[in-house]
């Protein structure tokens, strides 16, 4: 008889969806991610039983030929192997079996859960085609789409596929083949020159200041600048540290501030938590980045190429290179802006 299960986090949290088990077509308990609903999710399990119970009996009584592995996993719904795709990532599936970053989890679900359904029609694996995916992507280029942003697109259902084939829910690999796109930046982000990081850092008001502070004497990346949190903060090594799930590398960092910029931390994030949010961090920096260099005078375009938020990180990158690649330089250089 088919079953449910409550499952838990490390932290011992339940999670929000329940787990449900079924013995498939052979006798073999199979274990898949439901709903929130007990009952609901008792209800999906019963009728997968059903279902594998029938083609059993149809097998046995030479009725049908076993069932391929795409058949078996045709009548459940496209949405609860997504779901169950989405778990397994957030807990294994980057690099070493660590978790996917929050960033990367959040795109994976975003393509997987709206654009491809929508784009291909997708209900069940069986309808990942290479034909349908290479429309849906010219169709990102026609929008006038970076070849990066298509390619991500495309990498998300291309590893949705390679799991799915692991996990037996197809038979192969049916984006095996499919031609990548030029990833060429059609448009290259420059640094920001001396003279520029001061008369962005004048015209800021101060919450974005401190940020754009951050991103430039760092090199952190928009996503590791939103994650930082205040335990994060060593005022007296001057260090901020970034756990591996928010670094692209997946491995734990520990960055040297300068001195000026560890003492404005600090003060900033006197009386918070020390679980929160170290920078007063709005989702809509791109914009608001845009905005400051705007009214300081900067120009978006210029040798070098666009200003983009990421040019922080190209910002930092360039001074240090210009400083020799020496740290103590760097600092030296970074107290002179401050």
């Amino acid at each position: 008889m088919a079953g449910i299960r409550q499952t838990f986090d490390k932290n011992g949290n339940p999670h929000p969806k329940l787990r449900y088990w079924y013995k498939d077509w052979q006798g073999k308990r199979e274990w898949r991610t439901g709903t929130e609903d007990p009952d609901r999710t008792q209800r999906i399990a019963d009728a997968i039983e059903g279902q594998q119970k029938e083609i059993r009996e149809q097998v046995a009584l030479g009725l049908r030929k076993p069932p391929t592995s795409a058949e078996i996993a045709k009548p459940r719904p496209i949405s609860e192997i997504v779901d169950e795709y989405l778990v397994w990532g957030e807990a294994q599936g980057g690099h070493g079996g660590r978790p996917w970053s929050p960033v990367h989890r959040a795109m994976r679900t975003r393509h997987l859960t709206e654009f491809w359904p929508e784009k291909i029609g997708l209900k069940s694996v069986s309808d990942i085609t290479i034909p349908k995916v290479e429309s849906a992507a010219r169709q990102l280029l026609k929008q006038k789409k970076t070849g990066k942003t298509v390619q991500l697109h495309v990498e998300s259902i291309k590893s949705f596929v390679i799991w799915c084939k692991g996990r037996g829910y197809l038979d192969s690999n049916v984006l095996e083949g499919i031609a990548p796109f030029d990833t060429t930046p059609q448009t290259l982000r420059r640094a920001l020159t001396v003279e520029e990081i001061e008369k962005l850092l004048n015209v800021a008001p101060a919450e974005r200041r401190l940020v754009y502070e951050t991103a430039i004497l760092t090199g952190y990346r928009k996503g590791e600048l939103a994650a930082l949190k205040v335990f994060d903060l060593d005022s007296e090594n001057c260090t901020l540290s970034l756990a591996a799930k928010f670094c692209k590398g997946r491995k734990e960092s520990r960055q040297p501030i300068p001195h000026a910029l560890a003492l404005k931390l600090r003060d900033a994030s006197k009386g918070k938590p020390a679980d929160a949010p170290l920078l007063s961090y709005d989702f809509h920096i791109h914009r608001l980045f845009t905005r400051d260099y705007t009214d300081a005078g900067i120009p978006e375009i210029a040798p070098g190429g666009k200003l983009v938020f990421h040019s922080l990180r190209h910002t930092y990158c360039t001074l240090v290179i210009e400083s020799g690649a020496n740290v103590k330089a760097l600092f030296q250089y970074a107290i002179n802006i401050l």
